[in-house]
């Protein structure tokens, strides 16, 4: 069964997009405390695909999470 997902992206034609490795990845926020799904290492997750994401959700059975696609690396 797909999960249920709206995704909402703004962007400005204009801006230039700087391309990295974590482009299209997927990360899980859990907003109960707003903290990132980590490794055991501390560092955040990326997943691959959607359905990963999605998958470990249902695994650690969060209560409350979003799976968040990367689209864009903000960098100054």
């Amino acid at each position: 069964m797909k999960p249920k997902v709206k995704i909402l992206c703004i962007t400005d034609s204009n801006m230039k997009r700087k391309e990295n490795d974590m482009k299209d990845k997927y990360v899980i926020i859990d907003l109960r405390n707003m903290d990132y799904m980590k490794n055991e290492k501390g560092k955040i997750n990326y997943y691959d695909t959607l359905e990963d994401a999605c998958l470990t959700c249902g695994m650690y059975e969060f209560e409350d999470a979003w799976v968040c696609k990367l689209i864009f690396n903000h960098i100054e």
